[in-house]
């Protein structure tokens, strides 16, 4: 699992003094300064490691809850391998997870597999929708694919298709080498690149996923998918100027996906450019209003911003939203700084 940037950049906070406020603001760099724990290093004390708790919610397409479904979570060694049952709601909660990547697979009886393809499980409730098998089989499934890639034969089509079904379903081992065996078929197919590179990343082949996905993007260069996974790689990478171009191509193709704003934010921030990940983040925010780190890193960008009263109300709603993340304890002694602090700035005699 990612983890957010640390935050300790006290240098710009001597920009934004200003008259009868430096004594205050010097010592609101102080305060600033402390929150670079609430981005890493706050979860690095052993009970922070196995902290995390992670409800899952499974619901229908009506938003009906799914009791007895079988939940799988990969990536943990403590309940890898151990399918379990969600209760009467249809709810099932893990705890003492530590840090690291998730994937949730869900099944259940006369629905189709699902899998929660987010790498940034962090401590909140999951979500996961399942449609009925019968609703599945009347509806096809329709993979966008570009120009270019309808000239691929028929057979390196199915075997696409086929790499599409498996990865919605979680098993990405078996849509890799779906994946594989169409460009073994047809060498030129962008979109199976593609599709093998968010596999791979999904598996935790990074190095391989780049690579598949640039190969994408040289024969698609109008790929959304690779831009965008290859923007989220480069910025595990922290090469955030090399993601921004990818992100940026990507935010061109597909305005409406939280995904790409809130990897720009991580961008624009790794890069010191707060006003614009703010912009990012504020955007990525109004179609993903439930998610732990997007909040924490908005309220980190705007307390280096020195926008105090915003940062308090965003760290407010990240304790709202996901409060079994192991930085709790350190934004809320934070927030009581930062409250402290703002108060006194108000105060007479500034």
């Amino acid at each position: 699992m990612r983890t957010l940037s640390k935050i300790g950049r006290t240098h710009v906070y001597g920009e934004n003094r200003r008259k009868g406020t430096v004594g205050r603001l010097a010592k609101a760099s102080f305060v600033l300064w402390l929150l670079h724990t609430v981005g890493g290093t706050a979860a690095s004390s052993t009970t922070a490691q196995r902290s995390f708790a992670l409800e899952v919610n499974v619901v229908d397409d009506r938003g009906v809850a799914i009791p007895g479904a079988t939940v799988r979570l990969q990536g943990s060694r403590l309940w890898e391998g151990r399918p379990v049952t969600t209760q009467t709601e249809g709810r099932f909660t893990f705890t003492g997870l530590g840090s690291g990547g998730y994937r949730i697979v869900v099944s259940a009886a006369n629905f189709v597999p699902s899998a929660w393809e987010d790498l940034l499980i962090a401590g909140e409730t999951v979500r996961i929708v399942l449609l009925r098998r019968s609703a599945v089989e009347k509806r096809p499934i329709e993979p966008e694919v570009s120009l270019s890639d309808l000239a691929a034969p028929p057979d390196a089509q199915a075997k696409y298709r086929e790499g599409l079904a498996r990865q919605r379903e979680g098993r990405h081992q078996e849509a890799r080498s779906e994946f594989s065996a169409a460009i073994e078929i047809y060498p030129k197919y962008a979109a199976a690149y593609a599709g093998l590179g968010i596999s791979l990343l999904q598996l935790g082949a990074r190095e391989e996923a780049l690579r598949a996905l640039q190969h994408a993007l040289e024969l698609d260069p109008s790929s959304y998918d690779g831009h965008v996974s290859t923007g989220l790689i480069l910025n595990d990478l922290k090469k955030f100027a090399e993601a921004r171009d990818y992100l940026v191509a990507a935010e061109r193709l597909n305005l409406r996906n939280w995904r790409v704003h809130y990897e720009l934010g991580r961008t624009y921030y790794g890069l010191s450019q707060f006003a614009e990940a703010e912009k990012s983040l504020q955007l990525a925010r109004r179609s993903r209003p439930r998610y732990g780190n997007l909040y924490l890193l908005l309220a980190n960008t705007l307390a280096l911003e020195g926008k105090y009263a915003e940062a308090i109300t965003a760290f407010e709603e990240f304790l709202e939203v996901a409060p079994s993340n192991p930085a709790v304890g350190e934004v809320r002694k934070k927030l009581a700084l930062l409250r402290a602090e703002v108060k006194k700035l108000k105060s007479p005699g500034d």
